[in-house]
């Protein structure tokens, strides 16, 4: 499967010219391919894209990706400045209100609500210098 946005019909051709040649994966492409899947999906790695519609529908405006990159990172000094400089112009983690409206738009159906609350018990402690 080929996911492609396009705006305009020469956008158009130019994605139906790249498929011209197609030639299918091979089974051992393929392995490599469910071997890299299952290996990520075991990890703790949280499959955020940052596609951002997660935030569209936000009523608290979070900056969820932001956010699940910080939780990813560790919990160093920069990534609890960063988030702290981060909620004095959005959301807070910790102000979450459990309306799941977030993970109703997530194409990777990730828990975004659960690792909200790990965010804020992380970082939402630090009030600044």
């Amino acid at each position: 499967m080929v996911l492609s946005g396009m705006n305009s019909l020469e956008q158009m051709r130019d994605n139906l010219l790249f498929m011209k040649d197609f030639v299918p994966m091979t089974e051992a492409e393929k392995a490599t391919c469910a071997k890299a899947a299952m290996i990520i999906q075991q990890s703790s790695m949280i499959p955020c894209t940052a596609c951002h519609y997660c935030t569209e529908t936000c009523p608290k405006h979070i900056p969820i990706p932001e956010y699940l990159s910080l939780l990813q990172e560790g919990h160093s000094t920069t990534q609890i400045v960063y988030y702290f400089n981060l909620a004095q112009t959005h959301g807070r983690a910790g102000d979450c209100i459990e309306c799941h409206q977030c993970e109703r738009h997530c194409p990777q159906h990730i828990k975004i609500t659960d690792h909200l609350k790990e965010i804020s018990q992380a970082f939402d402690g630090f009030k600044g210098w």
